[in-house]
Order: C-alpha cells, then sequence, then structure tokens
C-alpha cells in the first residue's frame, strides 16, 4: 500500500492508482492536469480527492493511466 507523497509522484509519472476500498475496476489517473476516475472501460469523469483520500494509506499504484 501506499502513501500519498507515493501516489502524488505515481500520477505526475503517468500512472494509474486506486485505493483498495474501492471497487478493482475503479482507477485514478491524471489527463491534461486533471484528475480523472473510469470504472472499467465507461467514460472517465473529473475526480477531486476528500480527505478521507488524502488522509488514505491503501492506495495501490498500477502501470499506465487510461486513455479518454
Amino acid at each position: 500500500m501506499a502513501q500519498l507523497h507515493e501516489v502524488l509522484s505515481a500520477l505526475v509519472q503517468g500512472k494509474s492508482i486506486q485505493r483498495s476500498e474501492w471497487e478493482p475496476i475503479i482507477r485514478m489517473y491524471v489527463s491534461s492536469a486533471t484528475l480523472m476516475c473510469q470504472c472499467g472501460d465507461s467514460k472517465p469523469w473529473r475526480h477531486d480527492l476528500s480527505w478521507d483520500d488524502i488522509e488514505a494509506n491503501d492506495w495501490r499504484l498500477f502501470g499506465a493511466a487510461s486513455v479518454d
């Protein structure tokens, strides 16, 4: 599991992230300087981190980000 500073670094590097409490097909990534979420192959949506997300330590890092 990763802390927020590791998550932010991964996002800058173009990787996807997810919280362990989310459904396994939901992930977050950065596209055009905007934080996005995507559920499987569905249309991505803009996402803002909550304080719960910021303080969480259950982040998982993935490879490449999704393509919108």
